[in-house]
């Protein structure tokens, strides 16, 4: 199929590799924590609420759970007392009975289905500790048989919210008694983007980062690549300095190149491909 106007005597394949030429809008990169900031988040848990070890036990498992499993905010509420089996989580829907009222406060909905993870072995701990030493008898009483419970005293034993986890990123995000991670604000869905990220830079493959997040499609996955491509950038910055054509081809600065290079391909090719 032949082109008209500027393209005129290209063919299709032709301007389709021109239009891979043509600089993209750049997609939004989602934020990940460093190690160094986790480990700040964990420090800051420990020190704020030294004074109540339930409460600091509950927030650990939250954190741990957010990032070793890499849960979605309603995964990690809806989790219930036998989602733990061994090392393994079980993420899973709220039973199709439980309470219409709490299940919209915990917002819990997957979107691929159940799914089992392997789970460090600290997240475990931290799990256990919270099931046998820290979670409430009213939330035994209730028997929704979540988790993850509320500790206030209006609302010990009750499950634990969106708005609760909200308070507690809240407290963490708070300018002046909160982590101080300047330039970012804290949020559940960003220890996801960190624990792919890690995962992706240390060359776990890309179908097995896509089972452990749920993904449905692998192009879900995929935006990872985006946030993993300092080292790749660096390789490529090197590859290209070998072969100065190769250079060429790839550094455009604006859409005066793009013209050109339609114009040589017209040139070149047009008559072979006409």
């Amino acid at each position: 199929m032949e082109t008209r106007g500027l393209l005129a005597g290209i063919v299709h394949r032709d301007v389709e590799y021109v239009y891979d030429l043509i600089p993209k809008a750049k997609k939004k990169v989602p934020p990940v924590i460093t190690e160094d900031e986790l480990s700040l988040i964990r420090g800051w848990i420990m020190q704020t609420f030294s004074d109540d070890p339930s409460l600091q036990c509950l927030y650990r498992c939250i954190i741990e759970l957010l990032w070793d499993g890499a849960l979605r905010r309603g995964e990690l509420l809806a989790l219930n007392l036998n989602s733990l089996q061994g090392t393994n989580l079980v993420v899973q829907n709220l039973p199709e009975k439980f309470d219409a009222v709490w299940a919209k406060k915990i917002g819990a909905a997957l979107k691929t289905g159940e799914r089992t993870i392997p789970i460090d072995k600290a997240t475990v701990q931290w799990i256990h500790k919270w099931k046998t030493e820290c979670r409430p008898a009213e939330a035994h009483k209730l028997g929704h048989g979540l988790l993850l419970t509320n500790l206030h005293p209006d609302r010990l034993g009750e499950p634990f919210t969106i708005n609760a986890l909200k308070w507690l990123f809240n407290r963490i995000n708070h300018p002046q008694f909160g982590v101080q991670v300047p330039g970012k604000t804290l949020h559940p869905h960003m220890f996801r983007h960190t624990f792919a990220t890690m995962a992706l830079d240390d060359d776990l493959p890309l179908s097995t980062i896509q089972y452990y997040l749920g993904h449905k499609s692998i192009n879900s996955t995929q935006i990872y690549t985006h946030l993993a491509d300092s080292k790749v950038r660096k390789d490529l910055e090197a590859w290209r300095k070998k072969d100065n054509i190769v250079t060429e081809i790839l550094r455009y600065e604006n859409r005066e190149y793009v013209w050109f290079h339609v114009n040589y391909l017209r040139d070149t090719l047009g008559n072979d491909h006409g």
